[in-house]
């Protein structure tokens, strides 16, 4: 197999030259034009020295002119800093300080204070037609530095996380095996291409030299049936955020393609279990898979729901093809864990990333040692050799000495049928030390809910110490991902 994701890219153009690779609904761009588009705007961006090694800050989009601009860099070794397509000016002036650039590529430069080095993507995707393809290169080392993907996650830190080419093959990897995604595979990605979730699944077809179909913005649900219809899409990946609203704005139209659809894949957050028993039910023969990992160690473990029965709870399945999953304590010692003697999940794998970025030297971080990765998640392996995981060290909540786990209470809420939406953190509590706070968002107008019946439920289903006090509010703050922003639930207290 192909070193890097370029090489890969390389023998695709000779060896299916036709094929469509990438798609937005407005354009579709073939392995050999993908190919040539790249070597033009390799030549392009030589003559405005940009050089090996340099970075480039890059505005992301679900468009093929983004992608295309994007590998153009990684095919002339530079290393890509991708950020949101609706990035505020002070956090992009922020991110130029902090990389120093030799180049922006923005989607449009209205509302920003352009500088000398600015440019849009329109006009440097349209410039490599002035320009003959490069032929004098050298292709990039597997362990070059990739791309920088930077991450805020739930808690609001700022992280620079380094990839390289070859944990880049190795993530993709990982997919293509937990998957089983085939050499025909059409698949529809919603997600942003600045994270490593939609990155890291796109990279997976273009290592295996399938078809990607790019969608942005899932409230334009017709244009999701249009890309099915048109590209013959066969297989999904979604952030949880994208998934539910297809499924509350669709899912009797989308549940019609069911006989064939190979799999929906979906990660970076969690999943309502309501919402995988609407996909199993009506998916009955769709591999439905969830994945679980971080931006520092990619897709580590996988689970794939089971469509004939009951799933364990919490559980998050195996590791993936490249990685060693094993559980430590808050000493990074590796412990034979159980239900009553969890510990964190570490990740020693070829796709944990290089490390994170910093402009000062000898920075080192508790977090990575070692190749391995020591995540703040709370689980056990079980005698099956799942993995189950319980929480995140720092929001398990002490309860007058009992531990409580914020997901338990979580997940026992949305059975209520009157929930459509919640989250638990722990407050400060004068008597207990602390106590579960539940936020809700329900299905029906505030003065129609009734919390003398939730509460009830809740009892029902909780031991007394694990009763939450229960607030309802619009909505539940969530990242772009999907993930519960627990920096600004906070705020609600």
């Amino acid at each position: 197999m192909a070193a890097t994701i370029i090489e890969a890219l390389l023998e695709h153009s000779e060896n299916t030259p036709n094929k469509i690779c990438l798609a937005d609904g407005n354009t579709s761009v073939s392995y050999k034009e993908l190919v040539s588009n790249m070597k033009k705007l390799g030549a392009m961006f030589y003559s405005k020295n940009i050089r090996p090694g340099d970075k480039v800050i890059v505005q992301a989009s679900s468009t093929c002119q983004y992608m295309q601009i994007l590998l153009a860099l990684q095919f002339i070794r530079v290393t890509v800093v991708p950020v949101a397509s609706g990035i505020r000016s002070d956090s992009l002036n922020a991110m130029i300080e902090t990389v120093s650039p030799s180049m922006v590529i923005l989607n449009s430069l209205k509302n920003v204070r352009a500088q000398d080095f600015f440019y849009t993507r329109y006009d440097v995707f349209k410039s490599k037609e002035n320009y003959q393809m490069l032929d004098n290169y050298s292709l990039p080392d597997k362990d070059d530095i990739c791309e920088i993907l930077f991450t805020t996650g739930t808690t609001g830190v700022h992280k620079g996380i380094l990839l390289t080419y070859d944990n880049n093959v190795a993530l993709s990897e990982n997919v293509i095996h937990s998957t089983n995604m085939q050499n025909d595979n059409v698949e529809l990605i919603f997600a942003p291409l600045n994270h490593s979730h939609g990155l890291r699944r796109l990279y997976a077809n273009l290592y295996k030299g399938t078809t990607v179909v790019l969608h942005s913005n899932i409230t334009f649900i017709s244009d999701v049936f249009i890309k099915i219809e048109k590209y013959r899409v066969n297989s999904f990946d979604f952030v949880p955020s994208a998934l539910s609203i297809l499924l509350k704005m669709a899912g009797q139209k989308f549940a019609a393609y069911a006989d064939s659809i190979r799999y929906i894949q979906f990660g970076g957050a969690s999943i309502k279990k309501n919402e995988i028993d609407v996909l199993k039910h009506c998916f009955p023969d769709t591999r439905i898979i969830n994945m679980y990992g971080s931006t520092e160690s990619g897709i580590s473990i996988a689970i794939e729901y089971n469509n004939k029965g009951e799933d364990k709870a919490n559980c998050i399945g195996k590791p993936t093809f490249h990685s060693d999953i094993f559980i430590v304590d808050e000493n990074h010692q590796k412990i034979q864990s159980s239900i009553d003697n969890p510990g964190f999940i570490a990740t020693k794998s070829r796709a944990n990333m290089k490390g994170y970025y910093s402009k000062n030297d000898g920075v080192s971080y508790d977090g990575f040692v070692n190749n391995t990765v020591y995540s703040n998640d709370l689980a056990y392996i079980d005698e099956d050799g799942d993995i189950i995981l319980l929480g995140r060290k720092g929001f398990v909540i002490n309860v007058g000495g009992y531990k409580v786990i914020p997901q338990e209470i979580e997940q026992v809420a949305l059975k209520y049928e009157l929930i459509d939406d919640c989250a638990c953190i722990g407050k400060e509590d004068p008597t207990l030390g602390h106590i579960p706070v539940l936020f809700v968002k329900t299905k029906c107008n505030t003065n129609d809910f009734d919390l003398t019946g939730f509460t009830v439920f809740l009892k029902s289903q909780l031991e007394s110490y694990k009763m939450p006090e229960i607030r309802i509010i619009e909505s539940i703050p969530r990242t772009e991902k999907g993930s519960v922003s627990y920096v600004l639930l906070k705020g609600y207290l």
